[in-house]
């Protein structure tokens, strides 16, 4: 309770008492319901605010990628595969070591990074302001995995895949896209992403000036602020390259519509494995729920097998 209310007063101080008051309304409300009316007015109020603060705190930053000619590559078939635990293999709960594993083995002709603690550094520079900032809990590893991610895709393009995402058959073909996604389109009145993409798992081809902006201004954020505005403040920053730059709104919108069942999956894991298939390619897991150990669920076949 201690740190929420630190929190509070912090995003009082930098961005206002309203934002502050509105930010308490879309906690609240998402723990009391998070499906409800009131939680999705709160949070369609609060993204909003955000959104237009970065619009103008970082107006330079748009005007400078504005100008900047699009020479974005496709995505190759090559490229490496991203993914991140900060403590490592050795440290992993048993559904992440999963679906690491699995995604080793549909990772086609890709090499697949792990990224953690002792090595990210070997493929970028994060500021050590902002590590120092990770480093004293001012900012969380979450966010830096946000950055990281960034980073790594404006400097190397590739694929960023979060570790609890389970690959059922193959990745998709991409090799026709400058920037992809899961675009389950769910959300769509409410959230600040509409379902048009998908943090846990973006690609994109080398030298895209979005990708680029929006790695600018994570960077910028977090080497400025001790407080993170908003938790989707990766989504916010999307928001604003989709309404600055035609050409990143065109990489979004010709991305189609894809694994609509992408969150099914993590409520599944309890159930009996016989027969069972996945919803969808791509499937957003989670580690933090409970699931039984027990041979005949779905959670067991995936962990042991």
């Amino acid at each position: 309770m201690k740190n929420k209310i630190k929190r509070i007063f912090l995003l009082s101080r930098y961005f206002g008492f309203k934002y502050a008051i509105i930010t308490l309304g879309t906690i609240l409300f998402n723990k009391l319901n998070g499906d409800g009316y009131m939680a999705h007015f709160f949070h369609k109020k609060q993204y909003s605010m955000v959104v237009n603060w970065l619009e103008i705190q970082y107006r330079d930053v748009i005007n400078k990628y504005k100008n900047l000619e699009d020479n974005s590559e496709y995505i190759s078939d090559i490229s490496y595969i991203w993914v991140f635990w900060w403590q490592g293999m050795e440290s992993m709960p048993p559904l992440i070591k999963a679906c690491i594993n699995n995604l080793k083995k549909k990772s086609g002709n890709r090499k697949v990074i792990l990224l953690t603690k002792d090595n990210y550094s070997n493929y970028v520079n994060i500021p050590v302001n902002i590590l120092n900032k990770v480093k004293k809990g001012q900012l969380t590893y979450t966010f830096f995995s946000d950055i990281l991610r960034f980073n790594l895709l404006s400097k190397h393009g590739g694929i960023w895949i979060d570790a609890t995402l389970y690959i059922d058959k193959k990745l998709p073909d991409m090799s026709n896209y400058k920037f992809y996604t899961i675009k389950h389109g769910l959300f769509k009145n409410w959230h600040i992403s509409g379902g048009r993409w998908s943090g846990f798992f973006m690609a994109s081809g080398k030298k895209n000036k979005n990708i680029d902006f929006i790695c600018d201004v994570l960077t910028r954020y977090a080497d400025t602020y001790n407080v993170l505005v908003a938790y989707l403040l990766i989504d916010s920053v999307m928001e604003v390259a989709y309404r600055n730059f035609p050409s990143f709104k065109k990489q979004v919108d010709d991305v189609p519509y894809n694994n609509n069942l992408v969150f099914q999956m993590a409520d599944d894991l309890n159930k009996k494995s016989d027969n069972y298939s996945c919803p969808t390619n791509l499937n957003k897991l989670t580690y933090k729920k409970k699931y039984k150990n027990e041979k005949n669920t779905v959670y067991y076949a995936l962990v042991h097998n």
